[in-house]
């Protein structure tokens, strides 16, 4: 063959190839099949899409943050405002829990007058079983003053343990007119009364701490 006739040829080949369909570019196009859509798109949901309800906040009245401003740190824990089933003459009551294991519950209550506060705390004790100044948290029952004095009737603590075997300490703090009961996990006593004291001083008589407004 003539190179004149395989250049005539060669040139017809290329012509033919720049002509043809399979040398079009690839297609840009994303691949959604024909006769469907894109996806829905993952925004926020429409401004009329009902929202999930804030749990329930319970709002301590005046006399509730009174009990709460006062207790000690570590003794704050988890309180709840106490409405159906305070003690007789208490015109408010807060139940919270305690940092310490041998700690079940406490209860803080507001009486209108420390008359009121020490009549509860009698009639309590009494039905208990316990002698009033008789006794202490050593015994497993008992009452007393924890500042000795005719003046300091009122400054009282006492101790009894319940039918279950589950001990119980309670407490009065004249002038604030509080009334502190700690309910323990055991039938310790001692344990209680040494919370409700906890980081005091050493001093005879010393001061409970559990509850303050110092």
């Amino acid at each position: 063959m003539s190179k004149l006739l395989f250049t005539a040829s060669l040139l017809a080949v290329l012509v033919l190839a720049a002509c043809s369909p399979a040398a079009a570019a690839p297609s840009v196009e994303p691949s959604i099949p024909p006769g469907t859509t894109a996806p829905p798109s993952s925004g926020p949901p429409p401004s009329d899409a009902p929202e999930t309800p804030d749990p329930a906040i319970v709002e301590f009245t005046a006399d509730e943050m009174y009990l709460v401003d006062g207790i000690r740190r570590g003794a704050a824990m988890d309180c709840e405002p106490v409405r159906a089933e305070l003690p007789a003459q208490a015109i408010a009551g807060v139940e919270c829990i305690g940092d310490e294991w041998f700690v079940a519950r406490i209860g803080f209550y507001f009486f209108e007058n420390d008359a009121a506060m020490l009549e509860h705390y009698t009639e309590r004790m009494r039905a208990e079983g316990v002698t009033l100044d008789h006794g202490s948290c050593f015994d497993g029952e008992g009452d007393g003053q924890y500042i000795p004095g005719d003046e300091e009737v009122a400054s009282r603590h006492g101790c009894f343990i319940t039918a279950q075997g589950v001990a119980n300490y309670r407490l009065l703090l004249p002038g604030a007119h509080v009334y502190v009961g700690i309910v323990g996990h055991n039938i310790d006593s001692v344990e209680l009364e040494d919370f409700a004291f906890l980081g005091g001083t050493t001093d005879t008589p010393s001061f409970p701490t559990i509850w303050s407004r110092d």
